[in-house]
């Protein structure tokens, strides 16, 4: 089994580091063993490696289910920014549209 070190560094503070730290230091003990692995693993060597494959699943969704998450987060605060520019906008346009229709009945009454 090979590890692959391709994944950018968590940004999800301290926890995230010493996830990424203990990420690093797993994939490093995977290689060791791999590299002194006999010609036929036994029942448990082939369990513990379906175990330690299991467990970096879960991480790795964990890991992509987190920079989600802070990419939606991201884009929802863009959103609520353009949606406030724009009821800010709507605002003025209503009164200047009041202020058009006030001008026409002024001239209007003359």
């Amino acid at each position: 089994m090979t590890t692959t070190q391709d994944d950018e560094p968590d940004q999800h503070g301290d926890r995230g580091a010493a996830a990424e730290e203990l990420h690093l230091f797993l994939g490093q003990a995977v290689e060791r063993l791999d590299e002194t692995a006999t010609a036929s693993p036994s029942r448990i060597e082939q369990l513990a490696d379906a175990q330690l494959l299991a467990l970096r699943a879960i991480y790795h969704e964990l890991r992509h289910g987190h920079d989600q998450a802070a990419q939606h987060v991201a884009a929802l605060a863009k959103h609520a920014e353009t949606m406030n520019d724009l009821a800010q906008s709507m605002q003025r346009l209503g009164g200047m549209l009041d202020e058009h229709a006030h001008a026409l009945s002024r001239f209007r009454d003359r």
